[in-house]
């Protein structure tokens, strides 16, 4: 008979579903920030300028809600819009100084919560897991 418990895709969906509203609720409490806004927050920490269509790309977001989140972060002072000035449909999204402050925060949290995840992991686990983790996502990349 078929164990929903024992689906692998179930339980990563589990897994991931727990993981994203433990930190959701961390931001929102700590930073005042949804989950579209730290992904785009953290994006730009390690890109500094992207456009709204790299972060629809890199983020796994609608192009109306990454450029919601980015909207909002500048709403917040911690991100500046860059319009083109040859067609101002192009936008980008660069952090300012409060946004780095923040990103630093917010990349600490992240650092944390990955530390309480991990800790009952031995470190050679932990390597193991990402690299399945790789194999499942290549694997998933191939179903029609």
């Amino acid at each position: 008979m078929f164990d929903l418990n024992s689906f692998i895709p179930y339980r990563l969906n589990q897994a991931a579903q727990q993981t994203s509203e433990a930190l959701a609720r961390k931001y929102r409490k700590q930073l005042g920030l949804s989950i579209p806004e730290w992904r785009v927050l953290t994006h730009l920490g390690r890109y500094d300028k992207l456009s709204v269509r790299d972060l629809e790309k890199s983020v796994g977001l609608a192009r109306v809600a990454a450029s919601r989140a980015g909207s909002n972060l500048c709403n917040k002072g911690w991100v500046k819009k860059i319009v083109n000035e040859q067609d101002r449909r192009l936008v980008e999204f660069s952090l300012t100084d409060a946004g780095r402050e923040n990103y630093e925060r917010v990349t600490l949290l992240a650092e944390s919560t990955e530390a309480i995840l991990l800790k009952s992991l031995a470190e050679a686990d932990q390597k193991k897991l990402l690299e399945l983790l790789d194999k499942i996502e290549e694997s998933a990349r191939q179903i029609i």
